[in-house]
């Protein structure tokens, strides 16, 4: 994956929560489709590329 803004990522990760909402004709067709699920799959790795969920650290050193 190529080094990209922010500002472009922010808007690649809007598109594709678009892609994948149940509004979404787009979605309707493939989840219909034999190969739906891996499609999915597929965007939702995708999006995780362009916008990686916040790493959880494990127990804290300190207990505040």
């Amino acid at each position: 994956m190529p080094n990209l803004p922010a500002d472009l990522r922010s808007l690649a990760v809007e598109v594709l929560d678009r892609v994948l909402a149940d509004e979404s004709e787009l979605f309707e067709c493939w989840k219909e489709s034999e190969g739906g699920r891996a499609w999915e799959r597929s965007i939702g790795e995708l999006r995780q590329v362009l916008d990686p969920a916040p790493q959880t650290q494990g127990d804290a050193l300190f207990e505040i």
